[in-house]
């Protein structure tokens, strides 16, 4: 049973965001510079992030959570739960606004084949790097929480390094048997990268 639950989360995943890319081809985001197109992208940045979580569910069916029952998620009550993967979904919107501005700040320097080509492979580059600082940086947000929840918790820096390449290794993985926080962490990323892509491959028209 589970092996069949973990084939069918690895088809039905790539499906779904087969319907996400679907959907954003026709309904494009807004360009706009400024506050104003910022604030416009909101929506399709949470869009984003909830079509994460749900790829997410998807990879982890319940067939599978008997593996990670002994993740530190799965001990927390359900209110706390809800709470770390809300912090999780703004963090993971957060992340897509920022991949967001990125790349269409690099499509507008774009004024030629070669210019968009070039403004592709920067976006690229930039983007594991600025992805794998806010991954190292990111348990000393959910540990932060994690001591509004249980107050006992010591006063600490759990940060290991600005730049851990390690964890990201594992997180760009998917592995079934990572813990959730790999897991997130490694649909996130991919979720970026395809973002990317997309917004230089298929560019929504430029706002006026």
């Amino acid at each position: 049973m589970g092996e069949t639950a973990a084939w069918t989360s690895v088809i039905l995943a790539p499906v779904w965001y087969g319907l996400v890319v679907g959907f954003w081809v026709r309904h494009p985001p807004p360009t706009g510079r400024g506050w104003r197109g910022f604030v416009c992208r909101l929506p399709w940045s949470l869009g984003l992030a909830a079509a994460s979580a749900l790829a997410i569910c998807l990879l982890v069916p319940d067939a599978l959570l008997a593996d990670h029952a002994d993740d530190s998620f799965f001990t927390l009550a359900p209110w706390a739960q809800l709470l770390v993967a809300s912090l999780a979904l703004v963090l993971a919107a957060c992340g897509a606004l920022a991949a967001f501005e990125a790349a269409l700040a690099f499509s507008r320097m774009a004024r030629s084949r070669l210019g968009r080509a070039l403004a592709l492979l920067g976006n690229l580059l930039l983007l594991p790097l600025a992805f794998t600082l806010a991954l190292s940086l990111s348990p000393q947000i959910f540990y932060s929480l994690y001591r509004l929840i249980m107050p006992g918790l010591p006063d600490q820096w759990v940060v290991r390094g600005l730049f851990d390449f390690e964890r990201l290794s594992r997180a760009l993985a998917l592995r079934p048997d990572s813990n959730l926080a790999d897991l997130s962490s490694g649909i996130a990323f991919w979720s970026l990268v395809a973002l990317t892509l997309l917004l230089h491959v298929c560019p929504p028209k430029q706002d006026p």
